[in-house]
Order: C-alpha cells, then sequence, then structure tokens
C-alpha cells in the first residue's frame, strides 16, 4: 500500500465499456500503470502509474482518446 502512495495518479471519465480493454493495454506496455475503476462515479477511472512514466501514459492517452471517449 506504501507504494500506491508514491505513485502520481490521472483522474478520467471513459466509457464503461472500455474499461477492460484500457486495463489491457495498459498491462500489455509491461506493467505501465494500475487502473481502478468508482463504482459510484459511472465511468471515472483512476489510472496510478510511477513518476517517471507519466509522458508515456499522456501519449498513450492521447492516442486512444477517440476510442474511451465517453459519449
Amino acid at each position: 500500500m506504501q507504494n500506491l502512495k508514491k505513485m502520481e495518479r490521472f483522474f478520467l471519465r471513459i466509457s464503461e465499456e472500455k474499461f477492460h480493454l484500457l486495463k489491457s493495454i495498459l498491462e500489455g506496455y509491461d506493467n505501465m500503470g494500475v487502473l481502478s475503476s468508482w463504482p459510484e462515479k459511472h465511468g471515472v477511472i483512476v489510472i496510478r502509474f510511477a513518476p517517471g512514466c507519466k509522458r508515456e501514459i499522456l501519449e498513450l492517452l492521447g492516442s486512444l482518446s477517440k476510442i474511451l471517449k465517453k459519449h
């Protein structure tokens, strides 16, 4: 649990149907990030990642933005 506190994080709203897709992609990039959902906030997710991965996470999210978009 201590390591999670050291990680940076992004809060995003995505299409709920795309949660598992994004989780698989993040895990496929050698566990680039840890994805969690907030059940009470439909479509809100948290991506936790090591401080040195911020640029890579932003680039990945930018390339997936149209796919993950919540309508």
